[in-house]
């Protein structure tokens, strides 16, 4: 009915109007007088069947819903209620209830129907459906608890929350493998500040007075994070390759995982630093803890980078290590003040593959601390010893500070850099990585190329009338005869500017038999 409904001489019952449909029920003794009746907003009861005890069931539809079950006592309390778990069309038509108080029901629906743990099709406009239920079987997991999530760290909080229905009491016990929680009695449980020690699979046994059911199983794991930093060119290909794109990803605890570094055509992997060292290519990785690890690739003296944390480089004094992730690659840089007194300073011996002249840079994060950069002093390989150059820091957002220029640096770990504080500008002075770009470099040459006006002039430590061919290259993989068979003279050689390869920076002497 749609607005009101009398029972009875005066029991008047009112309905929601406005079209919106209310379900009545009313209950009336032998002689056809009436006992009770009440109303159901929204509810559209189709048939009554009689239970135990003065007890009743009934099945209709619900707006919007679809079919319903309700259970009443004598005096029309509710004692538990039904309804489907998808929203369609469908309708409860009939229900019986045995001696043994098992409910048989029959319902229509032209859609899907989920009954229990199962689902089902109609296959026409409309299908009947017979179902039985009970109310003396244990709890029943509608849904179950769901795992932690991926990339769950050290301190997070997690919770699982399945849902149980049972039409009586029940009882919770969350487990940890296989192990009563303490105190964990609830429906849902939520880890707090989650641990090592906490991972695991979780499980919840619900129990009633007819049996105990036990949910799946939801596992807790703990993640750890891998980041992978590259100097020089190539790449790190990981196996497995879980999300957090090409630099991070995030791993279980335990996992294994593999890194291989893959150079760039003309360049060559030399070696991990960070928080794994190891020579070997590919490499294996236990996964414990948040992970750092650089791949080294050289390629040729083009572009080498020697970072404040790696092996090379040595710490003396008072330095601000800064953890604001605006240092080189994302990593820590360094900061003291301008007028330290010594022994402030930063020694960078880098690795080099090929001996020759370098430009020299110097990486400038992007913060801005104290008033300004001050002036650092830098401490160079020449030519016959060493020199002081000194570089004023200005205020830069993360960018390469050209220090020097033709820095003569030879083969292996010889040859150093040492930047300290000094000058006379205030302020602060920053060392983070350092970048050697090669300018030109041949291996037998001896000394410095000096520029003339006629072209470049090399001292070359071979024997004065050999004949050699000079060649040319941009990338020290492909290179270009300049010339060929020139009679060596003078323990030099002079190559004239119109001889020079435009964009060739590298040189190479080969000599004739």
């Amino acid at each position: 009915h749609q607005s009101k409904i009398t029972f009875g001489e005066t029991n008047q019952i009112v309905g929601a109007g406005l079209g919106f449909p209310t379900g009545y029920v009313a209950k009336f003794d032998g002689e056809g007088g009436l006992i009770s009746a009440f109303g159901m907003h929204g509810i559209a009861p189709a048939r009554v069947a009689a239970a135990s005890r003065g007890h009743y069931l009934l099945t209709g539809s619900k707006v919007g819903v679809g079919w319903v079950v309700a259970k009443y006592d004598r005096n029309d309390n509710l004692v538990w209620f039904i309804e489907s778990s998808l929203t369609g069309n469908s309708r409860g038509n009939n229900l019986a209830v045995d001696a043994g108080g098992a409910v048989s029901l029959a319902l229509w629906s032209e859609g899907t129907l989920p009954l229990g743990h199962n689902t089902y099709t109609s296959y026409g406009a409309g299908d009947f459906f017979l179902t039985r239920l009970s109310e003396d079987v244990a709890p029943v997991f509608v849904s179950q608890p769901a795992p932690s999530p991926f990339g769950l760290q050290l301190g997070s909080n997690v919770a699982f929350s399945p849902n149980v229905r049972s039409i009586h009491p029940v009882d919770f016990q969350w487990q940890n493998n296989g192990l009563d929680i303490p105190a964990a009695t609830n429906v849902s449980i939520v880890i707090t500040n989650c641990q090592l020690r906490d991972q695991g699979d979780y499980q919840l046994v619900a129990r009633n007075r007819f049996g105990s059911t036990t949910s799946a199983v939801a596992r807790l794991t703990i993640f750890f994070e891998l980041r992978l930093r590259i100097q020089g060119t190539g790449r790190v290909d990981r196996e497995p390759k879980l999300d957090g794109g090409f630099f991070r990803g995030s791993y279980p605890y335990g996992e294994m995982v593999r890194l291989t570094a893959v150079p760039d055509l003309g360049t060559s992997f030399s070696r991990w630093s960070g928080d794994h060292t190891r020579p070997d290519n590919p490499t294996q990785i236990n996964i414990s803890t948040n992970l750092s690890i650089t791949a080294h690739f050289s390629d040729s003296v083009t572009n080498l980078v020697l970072d404040d944390d790696d092996a090379g480089v040595s710490v003396e004094g008072t330095w601000a290590v800064q953890h604001d992730g605006r240092g080189y690659s994302g990593g820590v840089y360094r900061v003291a003040g301008a007028n330290a007194a010594p022994p402030v300073r930063v020694a960078y011996r880098p690795q080099v593959h090929l001996a020759g002249v370098y430009a020299v840079m110097a990486w400038m994060p992007s913060v801005v601390r104290a008033p300004q950069y001050g002036t650092a002093l830098w401490d160079i390989p020449v030519p016959g010893g060493r020199s002081n150059v000194v570089v004023y820091q200005p205020r830069a957002s993360g960018a390469w500070l050209k220090v020097a220029d033709d820095v003569f640096l030879d083969g292996g770990t010889n040859d150093f850099l040492i930047l300290s504080p000094g000058g006379d500008v205030p302020g602060l002075v920053v060392a983070d990585a350092i970048r050697l770009v090669g300018q030109s470099i041949a291996p037998l040459m001896v000394a410095v190329p000096r520029v003339r006006a006629e072209g470049l002039w090399f001292e070359v430590g071979i024997s004065t009338g050999a004949h050699v061919d000079l060649e040319s290259t941009t990338n020290l993989m492909d290179w270009n005869q300049v010339r060929e068979g020139i009679q060596f003279r003078d323990s030099g050689l002079l190559v004239p500017w119109a001889d020079l390869h435009d964009g060739h920076r590298f040189f190479r002497v080969q000599i004739r038999p």
